[in-house]
């Protein structure tokens, strides 16, 4: 997982990603 993420891009990329937690920090 990237630190350097943009919130708008996270809540964006979050709607792709909503089943699938692979952004777990």
């Amino acid at each position: 997982a990237n630190a350097r993420v943009d919130p708008q891009f996270m809540q964006v990329f979050a709607r792709h990603i909503k089943h699938k937690p692979l952004l777990d920090v």
